[in-house]
């Protein structure tokens, strides 16, 4: 199941490329697989809101409005390391 909302978090991250420039997924996989877990648990919505509906499915309203990501499973891209190797692999 997880496996499933990976994917489609990677799609939706594509479609929704242009509200998301300066971010990326984060590095951690450990960390982005506790994320996916709660992901899972919770249809797509945003583990770390209580309310369920659709501004909180991931990525959330609050991230593709105002750069927010309370889970950190989207950061900020900081250095031009990190630039060139977003722009790779998109």
């Amino acid at each position: 199941m997880r496996a499933l909302f990976q994917s489609l978090i990677v799609v939706k991250y594509k479609l929704r490329r242009n509200y998301m420039k300066g971010f990326k997924i984060n590095p951690d996989r450990k960390y982005v697989n506790t994320i996916m877990d709660g992901l899972a648990r919770k249809d797509g919505h945003c583990p770390c809101r209580i309310n369920v509906d659709d501004t909180t499915l991931c990525p959330c309203d609050e991230f593709i409005n105002d750069g927010i990501c309370k889970c950190k499973l989207y950061i900020p891209i900081n250095t031009e390391n990190d630039k060139k190797e977003n722009t790779d692999k998109m």
